[in-house]
C-alpha cells in the first residue's frame, strides 16, 4: 500500500517524493523492516512487481487451498512453489496424466570458479554464480 502512494505523488511531467515517517519511539518488527527496506531499494520505474515478488518471500505464499495465510516459499523458491502446487493439486484430483519424472545428471568436469581478472567486484560475483 505504502508502495502505490508513493506512485500517486509524482506524474510523468514532475518529479515528485514521498516520505514516510513513524514515531522515534516505535520499534517496527522484522517484516516492516524488510518490507520498508524493499520500497528503499526498488525506486525505477515499474518496480511494482518487483515490490510484490519481494513481499511475497517476506510473507510467504501461504497454504493457498487452507485457512493459513503464510508460509515459506522464500525456502524453495516461487517457480518450484508453483511447481509443487500444481502437482499436489494434480494429485488430489486423481489425474493420472502426470508423466514419469526424469532427472538429468550432468557432470561437467570443469572448475566453475570465475577468476578476479574477469570480474573484480565480489557481489557482483555472487549474483553470477547465482544465475
Amino acid at each position: 500500500q505504502l508502495y502505490q502512494l508513493r506512485g500517486r505523488v509524482g506524474r510523468s511531467n514532475r518529479v515528485a517524493y514521498a516520505y514516510f515517517t513513524y514515531r522515534k519511539d516505535k520499534v517496527l518488527s522484522e517484516v516492516a523492516e524488510k518490507r520498508l527496506q524493499a520500497i528503499k531499494e526498488f525506486t525505477e520505474l515499474g518496480s511494482g512487481f518487483k515490490i510484490a515478488m519481494r513481499d511475497l518471500t517476506i510473507r510467504g505464499a501461504g497454504n493457498l487451498l487452507g485457512a493459513q495465510q503464510h508460509g515459506f516459499i522464500d525456502s524453495v523458491g516461487f517457480d518450484l512453489y508453483s511447481q509443487m502446487l500444481k502437482e499436489a493439486i494434480e494429485e488430489r484430483r486423481g489425474d493420472t496424466t502426470a508423466q514419469d519424472k526424469f532427472e538429468p545428471e550432468i557432470d561437467l568436469q570443469i572448475d566453475a570458479y570465475i577468476p578476479d581478472t574477469y570480474i573484480s567486484d565480489g557481489k557482483q560475483k555472487i549474483e553470477m554464480y547465482k544465475q
